[in-house]
């Protein structure tokens, strides 16, 4: 479980220190051609003599053009947290330091993908599991520069695709969940201090889009207007507001996910108020809708393990009843650490869920052919994994699990 930590006064009196630093960086990073104005490749080594890994730096940069060493962790918190947050991080840090500061910055929304880099082979150790944005632990250069190559040239195919992304945060198990059992608890909760938490949230808002005008207009549009009836529109046509809840419920941050504990609840009542439509307007007994993803080598690994078993996703997840829609992707083609999958998940018509789905296609300025939004913390059943041959991919057949069945 990842709760946010607070950083301490140390780290936060560095910033007058560093902003020098910060903006020298940041003028290196402007001059850069767009791949690297996207991705940034952040490596951390604390180990005081600064040699211990510098031919694994060396190594990197000659093969990496978008790499920025640090050696003190107070200096990369710093950069971090005013970095733009369109810009995506994936983050290399030394075995030794990670299980003390992976922890600390895993809730913010820059960073894509941790890899562990260790100088010696290890099993990889349990914490580990606990975080979401964990994918590997390498002991090998070679590894660890083929792996970062392929996930920058794997997220620039999907930066202009709604339908397609990497999988978001997924349990396996064959127990309850609980993170599921939280989001119910959650649901529950009263309106009491409401105005006090909705004002956080907008205020979470601001801070995340300080420098762009633009979304802090749309922002101010939508603090003046909104009411709970247009939760679910928000969400489907305001890309920053869905990514910072999806951001919250895929890290398990417990703060951030308290202070859009409304919003959450209001898209539920949508989906829920919408759910007995769209099962009755099925035109059969039941449907296949689809959602093309890209899995990490390491999460397919754990799915292989429990054919049988479940599947939670943490995020809200959209999908189409299309499948040539969510398989439009010209350059889709699978690499050594990142797969491609097809979720395949069957509706019937007669199915009662814990968590509600509908169609939200109507809501969005550019609808997806067939939109259907499920519920954050969806369960499903895992019913097969088998090769598409054709398509070059896996097809996972999933169906959402009925609200008297028993997980345990």
């Amino acid at each position: 479980m990842a709760f946010r930590l607070d950083l301490n006064s140390e780290i936060l009196a560095a910033d007058d220190e560093n902003t020098t630093q910060i903006n020298q960086m940041r003028e290196k990073n402007n001059s850069s051609n767009i791949i690297q104005s996207v991705f940034e490749i952040i490596w951390l080594d604390e180990d005081s003599t600064h040699r211990r890994y510098l031919h694994v730096i060396d190594y990197l940069k000659q093969r990496i053009n978008h790499l920025n060493p640090f050696h003190n962790s107070i200096d990369c918190i710093t950069y971090l947290k005013n970095l733009d947050y369109r810009i995506k991080v994936l983050f290399v840090i030394a075995g030794d330091s990670a299980e003390y500061f992976i922890p600390l910055i895993h809730h913010l929304v820059q960073i894509k993908f941790f890899y562990i880099y260790s100088d010696h082979q290890c099993d990889q150790p349990g914490w580990i599991y606990n975080y979401s944005k964990i994918c590997d632990v390498l002991i090998n250069e070679y590894d660890l520069s083929t792996c970062l190559r392929e996930v920058i040239q794997m997220s620039v195919k999907t930066m202009d695709d709604k339908n397609l992304r990497f999988v978001p945060n997924i349990t396996v198990s064959n127990e309850p969940l609980w993170f599921s059992s939280f989001i119910d608890v959650l649901l529950k909760l009263d309106e009491e201090h409401a105005d006090i938490i909705s004002h956080d949230k907008w205020e979470e808002c601001r801070l995340y889009i300080r420098d762009n005008d633009t979304e802090l207009k749309a922002l101010s549009n939508i603090q003046r207007t909104y009411t709970s009836s247009d939760a679910l529109t928000w969400y489907t046509t305001t890309q920053f507001l869905a990514h910072l809840v999806n951001n919250a419920l895929e890290t398990e941050n417990i703060d951030m996910i308290f202070k859009f504990r409304f919003f959450i609840k209001d898209i539920y009542e949508q989906l829920l108020k919408n759910y007995a439509n769209f099962i009755t307007s099925l035109p059969s007994h039941s449907i296949k809708v689809y959602r093309l993803m890209i899995m990490t080598v390491k999460e397919l690994n754990k799915l292989r393990t429990n054919t049988t078993g479940y599947i939670m996703i943490n995020t809200f997840l959209s999908a189409t009843r299309v499948k040539n829609a969510a398989l439009d992707n010209d350059t889709r083609q699978n690499s050594l650490y990142h797969k491609f999958v097809l979720l395949e998940i069957d509706i019937s018509k007669s199915c009662h869920n814990t968590r509600p789905f509908a169609n939200v296609s109507v809501l969005q300025h550019y609808p997806i052919s067939h939109e259907i939004l499920f519920m954050a913390a969806t369960t499903f059943r895992i019913h097969s994994i088998n090769e598409d041959s054709t398509n070059d991919l896996l097809i996972i057949q999933l169906t959402p699990i009925l609200d008297d069945e028993n997980t345990a």
